[in-house]
């Protein structure tokens, strides 16, 4: 019989990604099938995904995946979707959307998160859910609504977010994941945590609509007829039998809990004192695995999030500005006639002393869809810093300012669980850059390893071998050393001298916290 394959869709928020992959000997095959952008649409009354160039994307991946698997003698057995966390969409009883599904930089959401704290205490909110409180989280996304649109709420028959929409759309199963429900600051932490019922009715906010969690590596069934008609007709005759044996397989809906999954750390547990892990991409995710949550005043302020990863297990998490940085940068300096691409940015870094501009990434002008460039020269003027007034010391402040929002974290998480960690693991696009490698580990002092890239394909596509029994893949164990196995893996160690200049570039950090939330 010819070997099993599987195919992870991962949709970033700037970015869309297929893999097919496969597994032979204890190792894990990759190939890219294909890969595109897309853009947010602003509209006048919001900002909105751009669902059909996504759905679109997923179907023309798996017709590309059978392709590919047929060249290749594998059978295409499953394919599960992951994306970005918090978003949601609305379907009335006939399964039809209420409106399109809205990015969570939409600045609607911002009135749905002052209308709650304006009922709440930011404290309760935390200690009923567990997550690190932030405007667009889905539980003020729901309030905006109910502000403004409550008729909205009531005619909804189910809620679905974005992985969970796209595994509707190719299965015609509606469902919720577990982990992608967990960053929604409305459910209760833990394995068996419920939805937080006391606190959407004290707000007065509607709970019919959502259903009980499915866990990661659930099997829903097979393709929706219409996909099936569409890869008939886009495939031909030949392809029937291989499409009819696609089951639709909900890995980690949450594009972060793929990735720690992948980790290749060794099975030693974090809070012995030894690995923690950063997500690297548009967002910066940074945080340890844990076997239950940590609820806390201290975890509160620092702050961190409880969010379940695969099998019930806790990611301890800071969600931080990331590589959003050097988009914006990047869009800026295009609109200004000056057109590099990353790796050009990168390379003038490089050439470029270490500290000389420091903003914070989390200040609220760093984090928003405004000149990015302008935001951080006028941190710098501000703070007394000399103004990054090239590309390659605009791209350097960047990189600067990450490693070191990086080493505040690593210190909070080291007081909040009171242990120390003495690697980082990086996952994720960020770790292809080795130069942001270097100063993560310079400015944590610690050393720093790097890989895999694709750590959220991998672990959607494990987590979906684990689902249809593969013999390497049984648990979480047995699923990182398949990574390890599979991947070469960089490490970056601490550059020897360089301690003083990170120490003073890091008392500069703090004269930026004006703006912030502690």
């Amino acid at each position: 019989m010819s070997e099993r394959a599987y195919l992870a869709i991962d949709f970033g928020a700037e970015s869309a990604r297929a893999v097919i992959g496969s597994i032979s000997g204890g190792r894990l095959e990759l190939h890219e099938l294909h890969r595109t952008r897309h853009e947010q649409q602003h509209r006048a009354d919001g900002i909105y995904w751009d669902l059909t160039t996504l759905f679109d994307f997923a179907v023309e991946s798996i017709a590309l995946a059978l392709e590919d698997a047929q060249q290749r003698s594998l059978r295409l057995v499953s394919v599960g979707v992951d994306t970005w966390g918090v978003d949601l969409c609305l379907l009335a009883s006939d399964g039809q959307r209420i409106e399109p599904p809205r990015s969570y930089r939409d600045p609607r959401h911002e009135k749905g998160y002052q209308h709650v704290l304006d009922q709440i205490a930011a404290a309760d909110v935390y200690r009923a859910t567990g997550n690190q409180l932030m405007p667009f989280n889905t539980l003020f996304q729901l309030a905006a609504i109910q502000r403004e649109k409550p008729e909205l709420l009531h005619r909804a028959d189910q809620l679905l977010f974005m992985p969970d929409l796209f595994h509707f759309m190719l299965s015609g199963r509606p469902c919720i994941e577990q982990t992608i429900a967990s960053t929604s600051q409305m459910r209760c932490p833990g394995r068996a945590g419920t939805w937080a019922v006391d606190l959407l009715e004290q707000l007065q906010i509607p709970n019919h609509f959502l259903s009980p969690p499915i866990p990661a590596g659930t099997v829903l069934g097979p393709l929706h007829h219409t996909i099936i008609e569409i890869l008939h007709s886009r495939l031909g005759a030949t392809f029937n039998d291989a499409v009819s044996e696609i089951q639709v397989t909900v890995p980690a809906g949450h594009d972060t809990a793929n990735a720690v999954a992948a980790v290749p750390a060794t099975p030693r547990s974090t809070t012995d004192g030894h690995w923690c892990f950063l997500s690297s991409g548009t967002w910066s995710i940074l945080g340890a695995e844990l076997d239950e949550p940590h609820i806390s005043e201290q975890a509160r302020l620092a702050p961190f999030s409880n969010e379940l990863g695969l099998g019930g297990t806790t990611r301890f998490v800071q969600n931080m500005n990331g590589l959003w940085l050097l988009q914006r940068v990047r869009r800026d300096l295009k609109r200004h006639g000056v057109d590099l691409d990353y790796d050009e940015l990168v390379r003038l870094a490089a050439s470029e002393p270490a500290g000389r501009s420091i903003v914070r990434p989390d200040h609220p002008d760093m984090m928003g869809t405004g000149p990015m460039i302008d935001a951080m020269c006028d941190s710098c003027t501000q703070t007394g810093q000399a103004v990054p007034d090239t590309p390659g010391r605009l791209a350097r402040c960047c990189f600067d300012s990450l490693a070191l929002s990086y080493r505040s974290a690593v210190a909070q998480l080291e007081r909040v669980l009171d242990c120390p960690f003495d690697i980082i693991h990086i996952v994720g696009g960020g770790c292809r850059n080795n130069l942001l490698n270097q100063v993560t580990a310079d400015a944590c002092d610690r050393q720093v390893v790097a890989g895999p890239a694709e750590a959220t394909a991998v672990g959607n596509l494990l987590i979906q071998a684990m689902a249809h029994g593969e013999p390497d893949v049984t648990d979480q164990a047995s699923l990182r050393r398949v990574v390890r196995e599979s991947f070469v893996l960089e490490p970056f160690d601490p550059v020897p001298g360089t301690r003083a200049c990170w120490d003073e570039a890091w008392e500069r950090y703090h004269l930026s916290d004006k703006g912030t939330e502690s």
